[in-house]
């Protein structure tokens, strides 16, 4: 593939993100660039066709193709991301951002998977419910917790796993290893991804204090590359062994 990087730059300035989906569609198809040109209007057939040519995509196979226009349309939408505050405070307080609802109302629209974490649990608490529901609809639900909060170390969260399993239907359960020298650690982090599309990162725990009486505060974002960096990084964790199953 003989690529023009400066080409393949402009084919990211020049098409719309409903064009890049038009391309997508048409490579997906097994079309040529010729043929997918085509599917736009106007002038843009020939400008896009020339700049197909000099990124060296009728060089490749058409899956190929596609997966480019994919990377341009998600770097589009990425540049496009707005990160938004979410606080959560008493319920009393008023302020000019997102509550910890706008959590739920993406948990509740989720679709293929969640994979979320917390320090402190609490199995009553709104976030749990929220991660039920989604479980019932068929959503593959992964939570990282730590065996600390009100389970305490140890055999605490193998006795959380044992009640979510219960909550959660399919939940897969996943704590910080053992330390080597045996001293006590916690799993801290506070996120939650939603079908690899959305990310959330806060400071608050799955508990009814930080969603009704503390002060937190998180961001939220529409990004793939995000979520799926997060999703990444907590697979090579588990590859390493450094998240594990409770009782392992």
């Amino acid at each position: 593939m003989n690529a023009n990087g400066g080409a393949f730059e402009e084919l990211g300035r020049t098409l719309s993100a409903a064009e890049l989906k038009k391309l997508i569609a048409a490579f997906d198809m097994g079309q040529s660039c010729g043929l997918a040109a085509k599917q736009l209007s106007g002038s843009k057939v020939q400008t896009v066709g020339k700049l197909l040519g000099e990124a060296g995509l009728p060089e490749v196979v058409a899956s190929v193709r596609s997966g480019l226009c994919r990377a341009l349309l998600a770097a589009r939408e990425d540049s496009q991301a707005e990160i938004e505050t979410v606080w959560t405070m008493p319920a009393s307080t008023q302020v000019a951002g997102l509550s910890t609802s706008a959590m739920f109302h993406e948990i509740g629209k989720a679709k293929e998977s969640i994979v979320a974490s917390t320090f402190n649990i609490q199995l009553n608490s709104g976030m749990v419910q929220s991660l039920r529901a989604a479980a019932i609809r068929g959503v593959a639900v992964t939570l990282m917790a730590t065996p600390g909060g009100q389970y305490g170390p140890d055999d605490g969260i193998v006795q959380l796993g044992i009640q979510l399993s219960h909550m959660i239907p399919g939940c897969k359960l996943l704590t910080l290893a053992d330390a080597p020298d045996g001293t006590y650690q916690v799993l801290h982090s506070k996120f939650v991804v939603v079908d690899s599309q959305w990310a959330f990162v806060g400071s608050a725990n799955f508990s009814d204090a930080a969603v009704g009486k503390n002060v937190e505060l998180g961001l939220q974002v529409h990004s793939a590359t995000l979520a799926r960096k997060i999703l990444r990084d907590v697979q090579a964790f588990e590859t390493q062994g450094v998240l594990v199953p409770p009782g392992s």
